[in-house]
């Protein structure tokens, strides 16, 4: 079993996001998606939220081992933050939310 660090430090953080990675490069559904970088999220066809709740799913079970509970919730917390901005970025659309795109002067 991996150590459960009781400190956020460096090496802590290190840990977590290292085994996440190595869990989400051999997941099926997230492992395309993280291997290329961020601008190509947008041509990726089937990004969904539901990716985004995988991804996080994975991210709250490694730190759930890796750290102390409080620990846990915190940078979970943190992700969710990531997540929903990235959500926000990639999967939000105006059209769709009934706003045009023209200037209101000109309605």
């Amino acid at each position: 079993m991996p150590p459960v660090y009781n400190q956020l430090s460096d090496g802590a953080l290190g840990a977590v996001l290292e085994a996440f990675y190595e869990k989400v490069r051999q997941d099926p559904a997230l492992g395309p998606v993280f291997a290329r970088a961020i601008a190509a999220h947008l041509k990726i066809e089937g990004i969904s939220p539901a990716l985004f709740e995988r991804w996080l799913a994975l991210f709250e079970e490694t730190c759930r081992e890796r750290l102390a509970p409080e620990l846990a919730a915190e940078l979970h917390g943190r992700a969710v933050k990531i997540a929903e901005s990235l959500q926000a970025g990639l999967l939000y659309s105006p059209v769709l939310a009934g706003l045009s795109r023209r200037p209101a002067l000109e309605r």
